[in-house]
């Protein structure tokens, strides 16, 4: 068993609105963890998250799911000790290979002009981490988990590019055959069943699967487009995500 007071603080990983998270070693085993530390007072308006939060990580056993090993508190704060990805996450990995490149547009033959479009990962390697996050959805699925808030800011590599999802916030067990209506996750992402709030399930994780993918090829969105450098906003998006007119553009590649 883990003991609080054998953790030892090495480096500070990051930190939010809630609190911070800390690389720590536990001086008894050798092994390290990241530590999550939350302010009571900061969670109370949405105290169910962390419940769930707690006891969905403890409960999952799976290679590509962050793992809850142990939590805390004291008279202020709220800890969680996770597994340690010693990486980035998804979205690092992305922004490190996205670039501008001058591509011909099919339909104007080979000689027709070129026009510059961003474009994201190799559709190689975007395939490996939809795999790694297929697996990871199909067994929260099992286990009635969904987990609501896919994006690649929530996955996590590892040096060796093995990938875990993370962040387990959003993500809430259902009675078998339940429905939640819960409207929660990132603008961008959430499926048209969050928005309209009519009552979903695990389908919701499969659009979110769907978002990423087209992220990872494309560089950007396929709801959300930028405006004078900046994001449009969330409201214009998830109108446009309940919008059937609407049509989704894909790059020429």
């Amino acid at each position: 068993m883990i003991k609080f007071g054998d953790l030892k603080e090495i480096a500070m990983l990051g930190s939010g609105t809630f609190g911070r998270v800390a690389l720590v070693k536990d001086t008894a085993s050798g092994e390290t963890f990241a530590l999550k530390r939350m302010r009571k007072l900061a969670v109370m308006s949405t105290p169910e998250h962390i419940f769930c939060e707690q006891s969905i990580t403890r409960e999952v056993r799976h290679f590509a799911c962050m793992r809850q090993h142990a939590s805390f508190q004291d008279a202020h704060y709220l800890y969680f000790l996770f597994d340690y990805v010693e990486g980035c996450d998804l979205m690092d990995a992305l922004a490190a290979v996205a670039t501008v490149r001058s591509i011909r547009q099919p339909s104007k033959g080979v000689f027709g002009p070129k026009i510059k479009m961003l474009r994201g990962m190799r559709e190689s390697q975007a395939r490996y981490y939809v795999a790694a996050v297929t697996l990871a959805l199909e067994y929260l699925h099992s286990c009635h988990i969904v987990y609501r808030d896919l994006k690649p800011e929530n996955v996590l590599l590892s040096l060796d590019g093995a990938a875990k999802l993370g962040d387990f916030g959003f993500s809430k067990k259902l009675e078998k055959g339940s429905h939640t209506y819960t409207f929660c996750g990132t603008p961008g992402y959430v499926a048209p069943e969050v928005v309209l709030a009519r009552g979903y399930g695990t389908s919701v994780d499969w659009w979110g699967l769907g978002v990423l993918t087209y992220v990872l090829l494309t560089g950007q969105q396929p709801f959300s487009q930028t405006v004078n450098g900046q994001p449009e906003d969330p409201l214009t998006v998830m109108k446009r995500i309940v919008d059937r007119s609407w049509t989704v553009s894909f790059p020429v590649y």
